[in-house]
């Protein structure tokens, strides 16, 4: 009887533990958005006030409501380039000087065909996305433009989103720390301590995630790529011709003669296989020769 009443205490207590919790995070939920509308209405009643009572003109009165309404967009904006250029060695230079004094930094770097007449550089660099415009103009002045690509994602509701779910979830950490706290048997303090460590693992994931989301949102990728200007190369006439032709002559005489000393060895040393074949058949053809007449 003891055991059973302690587990049906357990189910009990685990059972209010849930629904505390669950009162608690709608509790938080309401309280922000009633925040937020109890602001938005005040700053309303505030801005129409002194409009009546002729203290304030309208036109403040409209700024003061538009800054309260107003929402920070937080957007993260990518940019491909590619620019041609007389010299990848003084466009990796200037590129790095401007990222550097621009509070930001070069992310990667990658070279290929650098002796070749087709040589390119690829520069991933990441800049504050207030002078990411500024950044494409003066990469495309260092040369010629060849292509140009720009992306936008918005992701001011993902980020709110991860903030809310965040501050509900830490509030379940602190009324489950209180719970781990106050029990009293070894069963009740490892099922808090169980979902403890459950809400603490979501919120290290949806912190992670929400620092990703803002790091991409403050810092802009763009991805440029320089190439050297594509080089005609002209041979110039040989004036030893007449030595080249000579030379490629020789040398083909040479092979060949080398082809049929080959042929002429392999036959040799296969003799003790054909010749016998070859005997057997010029034998064969002979006597076959010999009885036509005499039939």
């Amino acid at each position: 009887m003891g055991t059973g009443e302690g587990r049906r205490n357990v189910r009990t207590d685990m059972r209010v533990l849930s629904c505390v919790v669950w009162l608690l995070a709608l509790v938080v939920l309401v309280g922000c958005s009633g925040g937020r509308d109890t602001t938005s209405n005040a700053g309303a009643t505030s801005a129409k006030a002194p409009i009546a009572e002729g203290s304030v003109d309208a036109e403040s009165a409209d700024a003061s409501l538009a800054s309260v309404q107003k929402v920070t967009r937080e957007i993260i904006r990518t940019a491909s380039l590619t620019v041609e250029v007389k010299d990848l060695a003084e466009a990796e230079l200037l590129a790095t000087k401007w990222v550097l004094q621009s509070q930001g930094y070069v992310e990667a770097t990658a070279s290929n065909n650098l002796n070749s007449v087709r040589a390119s550089l690829s520069m991933t660099l990441r800049v504050p996305v207030d002078k990411f415009d500024q950044a494409i103009g003066t990469f495309e002045g260092y040369g010629t433009l060849v292509s140009k690509s720009i992306e936008s994602e918005d992701v001011t509701t993902q980020l709110v989103d991860l903030r809310a779910r965040l501050t509900v979830l830490r509030e379940q950490e602190k009324v489950l720390l209180g719970f781990l706290r106050e029990s009293k048997s070894l069963k009740d303090s490892l099922a808090v301590n169980q979902e403890l460590t459950r809400v603490r693992q979501e919120i290290e994931s949806m912190d992670a995630i929400r620092r990703s989301q803002e790091q991409l949102a403050a810092l802009s990728t763009i991805v440029v790529e320089f190439r050297s200007p594509a080089q005609v190369v002209q041979r110039s006439d040989s004036k030893a011709w007449a030595n080249d032709a000579w030379t490629d002559s020789t040398n083909s005489l040479i092979g060949l003669g080398r082809g049929v000393g080959r042929f002429g060895i392999s036959l040799l040393v296969f003799a003790p296989i054909w010749l016998p074949l070859v005997a057997g058949g010029i034998w064969w053809m002979r006597r076959r020769r010999n009885l036509k007449p005499s039939a």
